[in-house]
This record gives C-alpha cells, sequence and structure tokens, in this order.
C-alpha cells in the first residue's frame, strides 16, 4: 500500500512537472508576442458585482470604452516617451457584466495549493476567453466593483503574466473611476512582465525605481507617482495615491521590463 501510494505521488509530481512545462512555454510566447509592440493590444476589461450591490448595478449599466480612454491615452504618451509606435499601444474594451468570481487562494497555502491554484485559475480565465471570443482579447482585466458606502478599501489586485490576466479590485461609482484607472493600468502592466516598485510591507515607494522623480532637487515631496511604485512620496516614510493618471509616469526599470527599453 505504501508502495503504491508512494508511487502514485511520483506520477502526480510528473504530470504536474509536465503541465508546469506546457503552461511555461506557452507563457514565454505569449510575453514574446505581447511585448513586440509591432500591434495594438486588445485589453477586454470584463466587470463583476460581486455583491450584487445596486449601486454597482447601475454603475457597471453605464460603463463603456470611452470610459477606458484615459487609460489608453496614458499608455501612448508614455511609450511615446520610450519607443515608436504606428499605432495605440493598447485598445481598451469593455465585455459583458460576469457573475461569478475567479478562484481564489486559500491564505497560507502551501506550494502545491499554490500551483494547483494557478493551473486552476488559467483553465478559469481559458474558459471565459471563449465567452468573450468575440471581442478577440489579448489581455483580459476581471473588474470586481464594490459600494464605497459599504467598503472602505479592496482586496489586493493582482496581474498575472502567465495566462496575461488579472484580478482587480476597484470602487463602482464615477467619484474613484480616476483612480480605479490607476489600478487597472497597473495590474495590465503586470501581466506584461513589470514588477512592483514599492517595499510591501510599508507601501512605500522604493528609491530611485520607485520614483518619478528621482533626480529631483530637493527630493521631497515628490509630485508624481511611478505606475508600479503606485505612490507619491512625500518624504522617506510618507506617500499618497495620486488622483489620476495624469500624476503618474512610467519610468526606466519599468519600460525595461515591458520591452520599451532594450538597456538602461
Amino acid at each position: 500500500m505504501t508502495k503504491d501510494w508512494s508511487l502514485f505521488k511520483y506520477i502526480r509530481l510528473l504530470v504536474l512537472l509536465f503541465i508546469l512545462f506546457i503552461v511555461a512555454v506557452d507563457a514565454w510566447l505569449d510575453r514574446a508576442r505581447s511585448t513586440d509592440w509591432n500591434n495594438t493590444l486588445t485589453v477586454v476589461i470584463v466587470p463583476v458585482n460581486p455583491e450584487a450591490s445596486e449601486v454597482v448595478n447601475r454603475y457597471i449599466a453605464d460603463l463603456n470604452a470611452d470610459d477606458l480612454q484615459p487609460i489608453a491615452k496614458f499608455f501612448d504618451r508614455e511609450a511615446g516617451k520610450y519607443i515608436s509606435i504606428k499605432n495605440s499601444a493598447f485598445k481598451f474594451l469593455v465585455g459583458e457584466e460576469l457573475h461569478e468570481q475567479a478562484p481564489e487562494l486559500k491564505p497560507n497555502a502551501q506550494w502545491f495549493d499554490a500551483v494547483v491554484w494557478s493551473l486552476r485559475s488559467r483553465y478559469w480565465v481559458y474558459q471565459k476567453r471563449k465567452k468573450y471570443k468575440h471581442l478577440f482579447p489579448d489581455i483580459m482585466l476581471f473588474v470586481n466593483y464594490y459600494d464605497p458606502a459599504e467598503h472602505n478599501r479592496v482586496r489586493h489586485s493582482v496581474g498575472l503574466e502567465k495566462g496575461l490576466y488579472g484580478i482587480v479590485y476597484g470602487f463602482g461609482n464615477s467619484i474613484n473611476k480616476k483612480q480605479n484607472h490607476i489600478v487597472i493600468a497597473h495590474e495590465l502592466l503586470h501581466t506584461l512582465g513589470a514588477s512592483d516598485k514599492y517595499e510591501p510591507s510599508s507601501n512605500q515607494p522604493l528609491f530611485p525605481i520607485g520614483y518619478a522623480e528621482r533626480d529631483k532637487q530637493p527630493l521631497y515631496p515628490q509630485s508624481k507617482a511611478e505606475l508600479m511604485a503606485g505612490r507619491v512620496p512625500i518624504d522617506a516614510g510618507t506617500s499618497f495615491m495620486p488622483e489620476s493618471l495624469n500624476d503618474v509616469v512610467i519610468g526606466p526599470e519599468t519600460a525595461l521590463e515591458i520591452n520599451w527599453l532594450k538597456t538602461l
């Protein structure tokens, strides 16, 4: 019985490693294609109303592609600092509201559980891609909107390079729309290989890579945020979230990660 069980675990591990190898190759091909910047990437925003809020329901009903144009214009503005592209870097579309949520990773999950969650999530996204295939998505962002009257804060969003998708959390009202745009832009670049530029324990931007104005004298206060740092530093230990993408830039380290720069 013990030998049979050990053999079963060994076979299960081999199967898992084979699947991970296929996933890794597929992710590498996706990354190479999505960061050559030869074509406009289509980003489909899929709204989700996880608490069936009436406030959020009205917000989603009015949501359209025009609402997302500030994000596209932001990326075109920042791309122009590094590369020459014939068309826009991204095209944003709004998909039909989704009435289910992505698989969740349990707190304190072990590595095997995390791997299984990753595979389940990718399969879940694969199924959803079929639902939205008429929009021809390159990247899918599932945006969970919450009523700000019921929540002071929302969960941490995540963008995954493997699978070119993100799970985003925001507020379903017009007042927070501009900050939703910042979060969406941040997670979008995660799907293309950009890394965070802040200290996880404090959320403070890392110097110099998380500073938009690293050469400013005096250094503080800063007036803009680096997108992947997400906050404007006032001093070494204090920062705040910018009001809109007008106050955000993409720094050279992030540009290198998404292939807008070849070298620093």
